[in-house]
């Protein structure tokens, strides 16, 4: 266990960790995991909580997005920003942090809400392993870049 599990081991002594497959019409989807103190009897029978994760799977099948868009709160949020950092790390090759810095970045320059880059990234509008058509090339200098409207003004800032 890492550096927490001493303090969730003291916290709650021992603990029942529940994994019950998520598998409607026989398609394994994910697993639903539950949690409980070892000292505690199940609250549901097995049969029951097989019932429910599979309820979960089949709203799941029927309208994904639909779900997705019923969402709301900072959970959906925290969640959207996950999956598109997620998507970003398979884009660039970069790590969570990186990744996230690269999306406040352009949520900065394009003074848009950080949700809102997520969203774009998630719905594939926004791809940054695809360079933008529209951006115009910097050149370097031997001190730095020069800008665009620099290069096209004919001024240098070195």
């Amino acid at each position: 266990m890492g550096p927490v599990g001493p303090a969730i081991r003291e916290a709650f002594q021992s603990l029942w960790v529940v994994a019950i497959p998520i598998h409607p019409a026989g398609q394994v989807l994910g697993v639903l995991t539950c949690h409980q103190p070892a000292d505690q009897s199940p609250q549901l029978k097995p049969e029951v909580s097989q019932f429910l994760a599979d309820a979960v799977g089949v709203a799941l099948l029927q309208d994904p997005e639909g779900l997705a868009a019923d969402l709301s709160g900072p959970w959906a949020t925290q969640a959207q920003l996950h999956y598109a950092t997620g998507m970003v790390v398979a884009q660039l090759g970069i790590g969570p942090d990186e990744a996230v810095a690269v999306m406040r970045a352009h949520a900065f320059a394009e003074s848009a809400p950080l949700v809102t880059v997520a969203a774009s990234v998630i719905a594939g509008d926004l791809d940054f392993a695809e360079p933008d058509p529209e951006a115009e090339p910097l050149h370097r200098t031997r001190r730095g870049r020069s800008t665009p409207s620099e290069q096209k003004e004919g001024t240098d800032p070195s």
